[in-house]
């Protein structure tokens, strides 16, 4: 390479570690959690990490020295996991396909100091497919890790929990609970408190999926409970938890129970996280389904939770894509509606619920 070539190149590398710096503070003063991030804050981030991301595929890992690769795996691995936690897993991944050359060199370079950054890394791949529904996929690289782990004597915990994630949305259940079990074990009188109750909260809803319901939703009441008291009302974990016990009951049929908690979610969601945030368009969907379930064989409450459907799924496609498993989840929901008047006016019987 000509040397003034070099000497750019050089410089751009060491701008980026230092937008990577600056990002990770950034990061760090907000919790390292984008959920609850004000709308401007977000915007301004998302134009940092865009920016970012676009400046680092321009350049190859050997370009950098391992410290400055680190730096880099060390800060895209944290942001793509924020990222998930915020429903944008579309923009995790391609922040991860930036820096998936960074792996084997450090692996090549430095394979004692950089082996945990880069199966953390892994494992937030693995998490990028499951929350894109390739749960196949998300099983194929844990278990690669897990193998990793036990070579090194360095099993981490969140390795079982996101198998076992993954073997429920493959519908594995009893495997999936197995993973839960030993997992609840590893973890019972540990410090990592959050950690459990993260496979606390993953294990009711597993329960909810093998129609359980009674015991789904009183694992749930604990983990509501405990996250309360440990994070606070009205964080995003709490919420989280509210959510996945008011689905359980709005599945299983408990549609005036989980109405009245919905209403509640709703408010909470619109003021702590925006009211066109992911798990606010989710809390309204089926606020607005549960209703209609009630009013079923009324066409103008039909009407207006298809409306207010159209509306939702445009608004998802535009944040989440149209490939986003929540998107196509409305789509289905909306289409069931349809099929519900269109019963509704040849009297027939309404259709089966979407699959979930």
């Amino acid at each position: 390479m000509e040397p003034k070539k070099a000497r750019d190149r050089s410089r751009e590398v060491d701008s980026i570690r230092g937008q990577a710096q600056s990002v990770r503070t950034w990061l760090a003063e907000h919790g390292g959690d984008l959920r609850t991030v004000g709308s401007d804050d977000r915007r301004q981030f998302d134009t940092e990490v865009t920016e970012f991301r676009q400046r680092l595929s321009r350049l190859q890992a050997l370009d950098f020295n391992p410290e400055q690769s680190m730096i880099i795996v060390e800060v895209t691995t944290a942001v793509a996991s924020a990222m998930v936690q915020d429903r944008a897993e579309h923009e995790a991944r391609e922040l991860l396909i930036c820096t998936r050359w960074h792996l084997p060199s450090l692996r090549h370079r430095r394979p004692e100091i950089s082996r945990p950054m880069v199966l953390k890394a892994r494992r937030v791949w693995a998490e990028v497919c499951s929350g894109l529904g390739a749960h196949d996929r998300s099983e194929t690289i844990l278990r690669r890790v897990a193998e990793n782990e036990r070579q090194f004597g360095a099993a981490d915990p969140q390795t079982r929990l996101l198998l076992g994630w993954a073997l429920a949305g493959q519908r594995r259940f009893p495997e999936a609970e197995v993973e839960f079990a030993a997992l609840r074990s590893h973890l019972a009188g540990a410090a990592a408190q959050e950690q459990l109750l993260h496979a606390l909260c993953r294990n009711a809803w597993l329960l909810g999926r093998m129609g359980r319901t009674q015991e789904s939703v009183r694992a749930y009441a604990h983990v509501i409970a405990d996250r309360t008291r440990i994070l606070g009302e009205h964080h995003a974990d709490t919420l989280d938890a509210m959510h996945s016990q008011i689905r359980v009951l709005f599945l299983a049929g408990e549609l005036e129970r989980a109405l009245v908690l919905l209403e509640s979610l709703l408010n909470i969601r619109e003021r702590v996280q925006r009211d066109c945030h992911p798990d606010t368009l989710w809390a309204r969907l089926y606020w607005r389904i549960a209703q209609a379930r009630l009013e079923s064989h009324d066409d103008r409450a039909l009407d207006r939770a298809c409306r207010d459907l159209a509306e939702i799924l445009d608004l998802q496609t535009r944040r989440l894509d149209s490939s986003h498993p929540i998107t196509r989840g409305t789509g289905r929901w909306l289409n069931w509606l349809g099929e519900v008047q269109k019963a509704n006016r040849v009297g027939k019987p309404h259709p089966p619920l979407p699959n979930w």
